[in-house]
């Protein structure tokens, strides 16, 4: 069983470009760790999916060095991403919830009107409790799904019957379905 990172990537840009945004970012976790793209590398499939759309690949907004479990590493890499050059992207995908959380601090500090500067799509798992300071799209998961599918799984090697589909599927929420709370302060998300 596996998330289809490729498809969501896909399914990102896609939705980026089909709302205007012609300078997309990316912020991921690094190289071997999303399953579905070449070499787990979802670089590779986001910088198709801008070449499909004529866009700009601009290195310096590609982050993914970014370990989602070091605090702070999604801030210095918003950080990173929004200083790379003096044209700045107007969209940007994070493919990690982890790290969007720390972004949104960095966003909140540079004071950065999203999604009026810059939309944002971004990884949820469907039930967490983070209320979005501002409107953005989700890539969201199932963790429900995720354990039904592995329960599934192993009933079927048990029973010697065929497995369910390996892929755990997405929906992509535009930002208006995403419930979102006043504007926090950076003080209030980090505690």
């Amino acid at each position: 069983m596996h998330v289809d990172y490729g498809a969501m990537i896909s399914a990102s840009v896609d939705f980026l470009a089909g709302k205007g945004c012609r300078r997309i970012g990316l912020i991921s976790a690094p190289p071997g760790a999303y399953a579905g793209t070449l070499g787990g590398d979802a670089a590779v499939v986001f910088k198709e999916g801008l070449r499909r759309h004529r866009l700009k690949v601009n290195p310096g907004w590609i982050i993914q060095h970014s370990e989602p479990r070091l605090p702070g590493s999604g801030w210095q890499a918003f950080r990173d991403l929004w200083s790379a050059s003096i044209e700045r992207p107007d969209g940007l995908l994070v493919l990690d919830d982890v790290l969007y959380r720390d972004a949104v601090c960095a966003i909140l500090e540079m004071g950065i009107d999203v999604p009026g500067e810059l939309q944002i799509v971004t990884h949820s798992n469907r039930g967490e409790d983070f209320f979005h300071p501002f409107p953005v799209t989700l890539l969201q998961l199932d963790p429900e799904e995720m354990a039904d599918r592995a329960a599934r799984t192993i009933r079927s090697h048990i029973e010697q019957i065929p497995p369910p589909d390996p892929n755990i599927p997405f929906r992509l929420l535009p930002a208006p379905n995403v419930y979102f709370k006043r504007q926090r302060s950076v003080r209030e998300l980090r505690s």
